[in-house]
């Protein structure tokens, strides 16, 4: 069974919030990327997939201790999304 999540739709839905917002300023945009992850990662079996399309097999290098799968696939994703869309352009 394929997974349901998509990540290049997902980074692409984050942009194009992005490109929305009105006079955005970095910590604007650090929390529309953060409410669309925690969004994606509320549901177990949400997570899961993400997990399996990130390819997360260990996470003791996160810069905080997951104690969950919803933590796991939180952070995974923030790491993907932020390697992706450059939120300094947003800086003041």
């Amino acid at each position: 069974m394929r997974p349901k999540f998509n990540l290049f739709d997902f980074i692409n839905q984050v942009k194009e919030e992005l490109k929305e917002e009105p006079n955005i300023d970095y910590d604007l945009a650090m929390e529309i990327v953060q409410t669309n992850i925690e969004n994606a990662t509320i549901y177990y079996s949400d997570c899961l997939d993400i997990m399996y399309v990130l390819r997360v097999t260990h996470w003791d290098d996160f810069p905080v201790i997951c104690d969950s799968v919803a933590a796991v696939a939180y952070y995974a994703l923030e790491e993907a999304v932020l390697d992706e869309i450059d939120l300094s352009v947003y800086d003041d």
